[in-house]
């Protein structure tokens, strides 16, 4: 069984999109997968998240102060029941998405 793991890119998107929306549009992917996980922050439950940090860790502390920047955090991780369910074509497609933010 395939996995591909959108975590990775999600921290990436934010990373370059610190303070913009923007949303990708993996319908192209979603439609071939056998299972989908979408896990959804927004920037309250960010907060809530932030204030169970303590901000004499100096490592709690950095990750308190870049929560307080971000407005969300979205990770989508899709299951393929066989192999070759995707293709190359369907990661530049997700690639094309990002590079046009830049």
């Amino acid at each position: 069984m395939k996995v591909i793991r959108m975590g990775a890119l999600a921290s990436a998107v934010g990373a370059v999109l610190w303070a913009q929306q923007f949303k990708l549009n993996l319908d192209h992917l979603a439609a071939k997968t056998a299972d989908s996980v979408d896990v959804s922050l927004n920037s309250e439950m960010l907060q809530f998240a932030g204030k169970f940090l303590n901000s004499k860790d100096t490592d709690e502390a950095k990750a308190k102060k870049l929560i307080g920047g971000l407005e969300g955090i979205y990770v989508k991780s899709f299951e393929f029941k066989n192999d070759g369910a995707w293709s190359q074509a369907d990661v530049d497609q997700v690639r094309n998405q990002l590079k046009a933010v830049e």
